[in-house]
């Protein structure tokens, strides 16, 4: 699939990939190698959430275990609210923080183990990941920092009957940002609350990736936006979304909450014929 079509970036906006977030080791002060067999017990700090749930997590530990008898794990299991302050907390303290966790906020970046020379060695295949998705979320300073745990699958969703309706042909594999426009526009009916496209309200995740390695957020230290937020790439992306929304082709954030959908996504409107496309 080329970089520019719109199944890639659908691809980036919906996949889970950490929800954006790191998988990191923490580099604790003193910290020594252990010996070939000795037994070590790592701290590992994650989510407890719905997406996370304790069951496929624990599923984790015991094969890691497995295949690494001189490691133990012991995980704990946090809220996501209130983890950010409980990390930043631990890692100002410099005690009493995890050995791994997932990773999220900026200012956490510097306490990171840089992890280039483990990969290295270890021959670790970086190839399977989108090289975008590597590249703008496993690099600090041009170091890799974290690796993502694990990778969900994404697609679009298209409602054939409203594309029948609307006498609109169905998209190909080869489609673009610009053809997904056109195409949600077509199959609309805001008359009839028949909407061609969902709200993205995560849209710099899918287009900052496609529009390529300048339509990024922010320099690879974190610390610049000026020619990384502006760039000519980036303010494509802006017009693009801009673009999509004005053009009456999704729900208005009033339109979801009247028909009670605001918390339940796109799919309820997709399976009541309301949307053309998810």
């Amino acid at each position: 699939m080329k970089k520019d079509t719109m199944k890639a970036a659908l691809v980036l906006a919906l996949m889970v990939c950490l929800v954006g977030s790191l998988f990191a080791a923490g580099q604790k002060e003193g910290a020594t190698v252990a010996a070939p067999q000795e037994v070590v017990t790592l701290e590992w700090w994650t989510w407890d959430s719905e997406e996370y749930d304790e069951a496929s997590q624990r599923a984790l530990v015991k094969e890691f275990e497995k295949t690494h008898p001189n490691i133990k794990i012991n995980m704990t299991l946090l809220p996501t609210k209130g983890f950010e302050t409980k990390m930043t907390t631990a890692l100002g303290a410099g005690v009493g923080g995890p050995d791994v966790a997932f990773f999220s906020v900026a200012s956490w970046f510097p306490k990171a183990l840089v992890l280039d020379d483990y990969i290295a060695r270890d021959k670790f295949d970086i190839g399977m990941y989108y090289k975008g998705f590597w590249d703008t979320k496993t690099q600090f300073n041009g170091k890799t920092i974290g690796l993502p745990l694990g990778v969900g699958a994404s697609l679009v969703m298209f409602n054939k009957d409203l594309f029948d309706a609307a006498g609109v042909a169905y998209p190909t594999n080869d489609w673009t940002t610009e053809e997904y426009l056109e195409i949600a526009k077509k199959v609309a009916n805001p008359a009839k609350k028949i909407w061609g496209a969902e709200i993205l309200t995560r849209p710099f995740r899918a287009i900052w990736y496609n529009y390529g390695p300048n339509a990024r957020l922010y320099s690879p230290d974190s610390k610049t936006v000026e020619g990384y937020l502006n760039s000519p790439e980036s303010l494509a992306a802006y017009e693009w979304f801009y673009d999509l929304m004005r053009s009456g082709a999704t729900p208005t954030v009033s339109d979801m909450s009247t028909l009670s959908t605001e918390n339940t996504g796109p799919i309820d409107l997709f399976m009541a014929n309301r949307l053309a496309m998810a």
